[in-house]
């Protein structure tokens, strides 16, 4: 007897603190009401968690787990193993959420355009920079040669041909400031072609230069 007004005691004390407070999702559900069912235990109510069972002699009794949802409270629902009967309340699981644009991973089909709190566009290349395709600054044929042409030896190759026998006057120093117009691609073709052609009076080697 002792027992069952102690449990009384416990279902009221459950009662009183839960109906003191706000709905527990801020929204619909009554926290003061869900899942607190009737058990014929002088009117007091098993708490959520709990179903009305009975004990050895057949009186009502709270006990622990859940025949149904309605034993659990707000936002929980009642999950039954398979093969058994009473279950247990517990929060649904949540789906783990994709990706999303401000998560700070630039993932899917995030871009720097479409997401550039989370994608970061690499740095533009520097500017004159050995491969731009400009001598410029500190390059010289000797440190960057894919963008220096080499006049010296462009000019050497120039003094291959017989400019004096077979071409106008001044035609020599054409071809030096054609070599000094020259990029670097242009420099290299005329001076492999220079190299391995028969280069006295044949301007074939000279249409590599720049006019």
């Amino acid at each position: 007897m002792r027992a069952l007004g102690l449990g009384l005691l416990l279902s009221f004390a459950v009662v009183f603190s839960a109906g003191c407070g706000a709905p527990a999702d801020g929204g619909s559900c009554d926290a003061a009401s869900k899942g607190f069912v009737d058990c014929e235990i002088g009117g007091f109510k098993c708490q959520p968690g709990q179903y009305c069972g009975r004990n050895d002699v057949g009186a009502p009794l709270c006990t622990n787990g859940c025949l149904s949802d309605a034993n659990c409270g707000c936002g929980q629902t009642c999950t039954t193993p398979a093969g058994q009967s009473v279950g247990v309340c517990s929060l649904p699981m949540k789906a783990p959420a994709g990706p999303s644009c401000g998560d700070g991973v630039c993932n899917g089909s995030e871009t720097t355009k479409t997401c550039p709190a989370d994608c970061v566009a690499p740095p533009p290349p520097p500017t004159n920079h050995c491969g731009d395709g400009v001598c410029s600054g500190s390059e010289s044929e000797i440190n960057c040669p894919a963008d220096c042409p080499d006049v010296a030896r462009c000019g050497r190759n120039c003094q291959s041909y017989d400019f004096f026998g077979c071409f106008a006057a001044g035609a020599l120093q054409s071809c030096y400031d054609r070599c000094a117009l020259a990029t670097a691609a242009q420099e290299l073709q005329f001076s492999n072609c220079a190299a391995i052609s028969t280069t006295s009076c044949n301007v074939s080697c000279l249409g590599k230069l720049p006019q």
